[in-house]
């Protein structure tokens, strides 16, 4: 089946925020771990499937493909990440994919509708180098199925995280002297932005730019821009207690919004 990860290390790459004061006091100054409780997705990735004669479509995958639904492996061509798929209905309510590349599995999905058929939570891992991320998100009906087809079948659109991966859920800052020194992940060096400054490309060589800016001392935005043309911004607002802060976020080119928090360590 077609990814629908919309990971962790998405919406954290897209997060800087700063100020001048002194770094002492700067609210942002610190360790922040994003939590997937509260979290909304506007517009959020859409996609559509179709189980019926005991066959699954994923037809909003590129390109699109069919194979049996029983739970054996079968080759899908023309996808970089996997060459064959094992989907498996395990009951009335729950499916089960497993992707191969060359017999090596590296991924694995279980779709769970509720009992409505509104909603469908997907538990998502994924497998790299001996280690898995996992993710479970929640999507929400958009519209149903053919007819005569299962009930789980549909367009359904991501909606909110369950669980985000352990990985990527840190974000360490550093503000002074109207620098910020940030790093996305939790580890590894940090990256240094002038606060105000021009957009600074996110590494040497790259297309992608970004922009960091202030308008109030709890409140701190960054604009991601490809050439000229702003295509991500997000906003970055610290509590008045200093213990949460607030992510928002707009992909202007896919028009998702994302609301996260984050709890200070």
């Amino acid at each position: 089946m077609k990814t629908l990860r919309i990971s962790a290390l998405y919406v954290v790459a897209i997060l800087f925020a700063g100020t001048a004061s002194a770094a002492t006091h700067n609210p942002f100054n610190g360790t922040w771990t994003l939590q997937a409780g509260g979290s909304r997705i506007d517009n959020g990735q859409r996609v559509t499937f179709t189980l019926k004669d005991g066959k699954y479509t994923c037809n909003t995958c590129s390109p699109p493909f069919e194979i049996a639904a029983d739970g054996k492996p079968h080759a899908v061509k023309g996808h970089r990440g996997f060459d064959a798929e094992t989907a498996r209905i395990v009951d009335a309510h729950t499916l089960a994919f497993t992707d191969t590349m060359k017999g090596r599995k590296v991924h694995a999905m279980t779709l769970t509708a509720s009992t409505d058929g509104r909603h469908l939570v997907v538990d998502d891992r994924y497998f790299r180098h001996g280690h898995a991320m996992r993710e479970v998100y929640r999507m929400t009906r958009t519209a149903p199925g053919p007819k005569g087809s299962n009930s789980m079948s549909g367009t359904w659109q991501k909606s909110a995280f369950i669980r985000l991966p352990s990985q990527g859920r840190g974000i360490r800052m550093h503000i002074a002297k109207g620098y910020l020194d940030i790093n996305l992940t939790g580890n590894g060096p940090m990256r240094h932005l002038k606060l105000g400054g021009p957009a600074q490309a996110i590494q040497s060589g790259s297309p992608v730019m970004l922009q960091a800016s202030l308008s109030g001392p709890r409140t701190l935005h960054l604009d991601t821009l490809m050439g000229n043309k702003t295509v991500m911004q997000q906003t970055l607002t610290v509590a008045g207690d200093g213990r949460t802060l607030k992510l928002q976020g707009h992909n202007f080119m896919t028009g998702m919004k994302i609301t996260m928090t984050a709890d200070r360590q």
